[in-house]
């Protein structure tokens, strides 16, 4: 399965960028926030990678998927310690997915960077 990775600040134009640029290929759109309702729902990490992983294989039709996910790394770091350990779940999970993406791009104010 080829994976193509979209991600960059909310509100930044990642799923217009992905129809533009990828029209026939099916998104699996807000990540971070799947993995949001994992946690919340009681998921270990591993689950909750897991549970992404067999999302992105769920979708792939021709083999290709589409993965966008805000970047939520950046800033302050949170004080409620749910709220870090999602941020930091989420930074692996996405660091994971980039790993076995095949294309790679940040998008800032809908244009896009393509980093791999």
């Amino acid at each position: 399965m080829n994976i193509i990775l979209i991600t960059g600040g909310a509100f930044q134009g990642k799923k217009g960028f992905a129809e533009k640029e990828f029209p026939a290929i099916p998104v699996l759109s807000d990540i971070h926030l799947l993995i949001r309702d994992g946690l919340l729902n009681g998921m270990t990490e591993e689950e909750a990678e897991a549970d992404i992983f067999s999302k992105i294989e769920g979708i792939a039709e021709s083999g290709q998927t589409v993965v966008i996910s805000d970047d939520i790394g950046f800033g302050i770091v949170p004080i409620d310690p749910f709220e870090r350990r999602y941020r930091e779940v989420t930074g692996r999970i996405i660091t994971d997915i980039a790993k076995k993406a095949y294309q790679f791009f940040r998008v800032t104010a809908g244009i896009g960077e393509r980093l791999k």
